[in-house]
């Protein structure tokens, strides 16, 4: 993100939710809504803010006392940012995606992540994914993809990423 904004002259906001302790940066002339106020209240599982992504306590991922300290899962799988380009004055919107396991994932995705603990934030540097690996990493983005673009049941409620429209608030 930096990057962007060295580069473009884009500032970058990710949006959080109203619970989350944050203030809009005090250079912004516009201040953003929060998730509650854009997204469809069916996704509130799935997209969240920064925070949402640090690996969880065994006892926050709902496993008993006897659990190691630290869990691989995720709170949410994405994140929605709102890019403003100085320049032109224009605004859009970023929808990141992280591989991420929330715990609900099928029983052979669960099962390769306890037989690779790195799984799914393995390095880029491992270029030849066995038949295991590959079939997980593929269905764990499936899975995502599943819970991120299937349409929710009240459409009016809020803005989903299945409109593959930007969400209507500046």
């Amino acid at each position: 993100m930096r990057k962007a904004r060295t580069d473009f002259g884009a500032e970058i906001q990710v949006v959080h939710r109203v619970d989350d302790f944050r203030k809009d940066d005090p250079g912004m002339a516009f201040p953003l809504p929060t998730l509650e106020q854009i997204v469809h209240p069916e996704l509130l599982d799935v997209i969240g803010s920064p925070g949402d992504f640090l690996p969880l306590s065994g006892k926050e991922a709902g496993e008993d006392e006897a659990a190691p300290a630290m869990s691989p899962n995720a709170k949410r799988h994405a994140l929605l940012a709102r890019i403003h380009y100085l320049d032109t004055d224009t605004f859009c919107w970023l929808l990141m995606v992280k591989p991420s396991l929330m715990g609900d994932e099928s029983m052979d995705v669960i099962q390769y992540q306890r037989t690779h603990p790195l799984f799914p934030q393995e390095p880029t540097s491992d270029q030849y994914f066995d038949e295991a690996q590959w079939e997980s990493y593929r269905k764990l983005g499936e899975h995502i993809g599943t819970e991120l673009f299937t349409p929710p049941t009240n459409a009016a409620k809020g803005w989903s990423p299945s409109l593959f429209a930007p969400p209507g608030v500046k």
